[in-house]
């Protein structure tokens, strides 16, 4: 099983799960993919930190959220 997307998203995807499920699903992780992972989520953190609002939800969500406040 291979989630879409590049080598990134799969080190997003592959890393939020426990090891046992990667274990399961023969996903092969290492120290350095372990890295990966982490330097990835601390960039999204930051990221996250300075976009505005609208930019940081997937626009379905976003419009609801502003409806639902109007």
């Amino acid at each position: 099983m291979r989630p879409p997307g590049g080598h990134v998203a799969r080190t997003l995807v592959y890393g939020a799960f426990p090891p046992e499920l990667r274990d399961m699903w023969g996903v092969r992780w290492s120290r350095a993919r372990e890295s990966e992972y982490r330097a990835a989520l601390r960039s999204l953190r930051a990221a996250t930190g300075v976009l505005p609002e609208r930019h940081r939800m997937i626009p379905y969500a976003y419009e609801a959220l502003r409806r639902a406040a109007a």
